[in-house]
């Protein structure tokens, strides 16, 4: 699926180890920038731009693409996208460079603007939905699904705890296999803690499926949480210890390329881009 939609023209082949590689050198400038897990990925724009290039109708995709919502600013709360802020105008620059390089043409080029590239960010933050895979979240799904009694409950939410934590003692943090995509089904929902669905991904890959919690008639919009007080406790608490992770990799990446400059002959900076968490 992926050689028919857009791998044919972002394939590396014998340059998959070629860092000079423009592909390679695009993702190396992210790594530098966004510090994982990932919120979206600079590849999602490739694929997007390979995907037109290799469409027999180009139009079809763009207009596909153009019922994304992408506004760099939220018109009901007037809050900018966070990724579009002046101290990521130099990043934002870059990247609207190498990309439109790599890939503007007559179809593109309105995606590579100044303007243009600040609103496919905002498209991509807007609508983009983090993948997340896990063999061990599918099975403590299960686990919270079965009809216990109390003391077996109890027993079993203990061990699930312990294994987590053994787990981690091993792995390190990142447990699932982390992503992001555009799924136009998914951006058409609303989101409240009320939700009349929720999104899994059932087969531990990229498909993306919308569950129905309630019953849901016909021209009833599609409600999906959103926010980390509206998910079940086993999700609060992965939440919360991802984001706890997330502040504690940044803070780690921060000092370690403080130190790294220090140790050069150059005077050790930090940017405004390094003090913000």
């Amino acid at each position: 699926m992926a050689w028919k939609q857009y791998h044919q023209v972002l394939c590396l082949g014998s340059s998959i180890n070629d860092l000079k590689h423009p592909l390679n050198i695009l993702q190396d400038g992210w790594r530098q920038t966004h510090y994982p897990p990932e919120t979206t990925n600079i590849m999602l724009i490739a694929r997007m731009a390979a995907t037109i290039k290799q469409a027999e109708n180009r139009q079809s995709v763009l207009s596909a693409f153009a019922n994304f919502v992408a506004k760099t600013v939220n018109v009901e709360e007037t809050i900018a996208h966070k990724l579009l802020g002046d101290k990521f105008l130099q990043q934002i620059e870059y990247f609207r460079t190498q990309l439109g390089e790599l890939f503007g043409d007559t179809e593109t080029e309105p995606w590579f603007t100044a303007e243009g590239f600040r609103s496919l960010l905002a498209l991509l933050g807007t609508n983009g939905q983090g993948i997340g895979t896990s063999s061990l979240s599918t099975y403590v799904h299960n686990c919270d699904a079965l009809e216990l009694a109390p003391k077996d409950r109890e027993e079993l939410d203990s061990f699930i705890d312990e294994l987590y934590v053994n787990i981690e003692k091993e792995s390190g943090s990142f447990l699932n296999c982390e992503g992001s995509g555009l799924y136009p089904l998914q951006s058409a929902c609303n989101h409240s803690c009320a939700a009349n669905a929720e999104i899994t991904f059932p087969h531990g890959n990229h498909v993306l499926c919308l569950e129905a919690l309630v019953d849901i008639q016909a021209g009833e919009v599609g409600i999906t949480r959103w926010h980390s007080l509206c998910l079940t406790k086993w999700q609060q608490a992965c939440f919360s210890y991802f984001a706890l992770y997330t502040i504690l990799g940044d803070l780690y990446f921060i000092f370690e390329r403080v130190l790294k400059r220090a140790k050069s002959t150059q005077p050790a900076k930090i940017s405004q881009r390094e003090l913000s968490i």
